[in-house]
C-alpha cells in the first residue's frame, strides 16, 4: 500500500510541473504537507480514503493540464503477455511464439473451430459459417 501511495505522490508531483510557475510551488507545498501530515496514519480505511483523494487530484490534473511536447504518459502501462497461464509484463519475442519451423495445421483447425463455437455461445456454428477448408 505504501508503495502505491508513493507512486501516486510522484505522479502528482510530475503533473504539478505542468502548472504555471506561481501555482506550481504552492500546490507542491500543499501536496507535501498533506502527505507528511498523514505519514504515521495506521487506520487502513483512512489510508484508503486518503489514497482515493490523491488519485482524484491526479485525475483532475490529467484532465485540466496539457502535456508538454515530448512528455511521456505517466500512467502505469506496459506490454502484458500470457505465459504459462500467468499474465506477466514483458517484451514479447517471436522466438517464443513460434517453436521451430514446423506448423501443425490440425492444431490450428481445432483452435479455429473452438473459437467459432465460442462465438456462437457454445453451440455448433451453422454449417456454412466460417468453415476452414
Amino acid at each position: 500500500m505504501r508503495g502505491n501511495i508513493l507512486r501516486s505522490y510522484r505522479e502528482l508531483l510530475t503533473l504539478l510541473k505542468r502548472l504555471p510557475n506561481d501555482a506550481q510551488s504552492a500546490a507542491g507545498k500543499e501536496a507535501k504537507n498533506e502527505i507528511l501530515a498523514h505519514k504515521h496514519e495506521t487506520d487502513s480505511l483512512k489510508i484508503t480514503d486518503l489514497h482515493k483523494q490523491l488519485i482524484a487530484k491526479i485525475s483532475f490534473l490529467r484532465m485540466t493540464t496539457t502535456r508538454r511536447p515530448g512528455e511521456r504518459s505517466i500512467q502505469a502501462s506496459g506490454i502484458f503477455i500470457l505465459r504459462g497461464g500467468d499474465l506477466v509484463e514483458a517484451e514479447s519475442s517471436s522466438e517464443q511464439r513460434a517453436i521451430g519451423n514446423q506448423v501443425n495445421m490440425s492444431d490450428f483447425k481445432q483452435r479455429h473451430n473452438t473459437l467459432l463455437k465460442r462465438q456462437h455461445f457454445g453451440r455448433e456454428p451453422p454449417s456454412s459459417h466460417g468453415k476452414l477448408f
